[in-house]
């Protein structure tokens, strides 16, 4: 089962005809949601900012493995963001236990991705 964060992302994903499981936390997983997260193998996604790695910090820490979440993946959706477009991040550093490199390079980047930016990579990994 994949989960993602943002339930923007979860509703293109149904818009677009997935019918595989996909879970949305809405941000921090709600107790239920954590429950879910509990019983299943699942790839998570959120965003690329500091909150949403602290977030994501928390799910992979209860089993969940990471879904386009590693530092190759960062730099490959800040390329796509224009850089007119870009925000920077804000709030304090988080550490990536599953991708040592991703934090540095997000402090390197300064440049905050969320889940919608990428939503069509996403989309492909669940029509393939």
């Amino acid at each position: 089962m994949h989960a993602c964060e943002n339930p923007q992302v979860l509703q293109r994903l149904a818009t677009a005809g997935v019918d595989r499981p996909l879970a949305c936390t809405s941000g921090n997983p709600s107790a239920a949601g954590s429950l879910l997260l509990g019983r299943t193998v699942v790839r998570y996604h959120g965003d690329f900012d500091w909150p949403g790695i602290a977030i994501a910090r928390r799910i992979i820490g209860q089993g969940a493995q990471p879904w386009r979440l590693g530092c190759a993946d960062y730099r490959e959706a800040v390329e796509r963001l224009q850089v007119g477009r870009r925000l920077t991040l804000t709030g304090r550093a988080e550490t990536t236990p599953w991708d040592s490199g991703l934090s540095p390079a997000m402090m390197a980047d300064n440049v905050a991705v969320h889940e919608e930016a990428i939503i069509n990579l996403l989309l492909a990994d669940l029509i393939a």
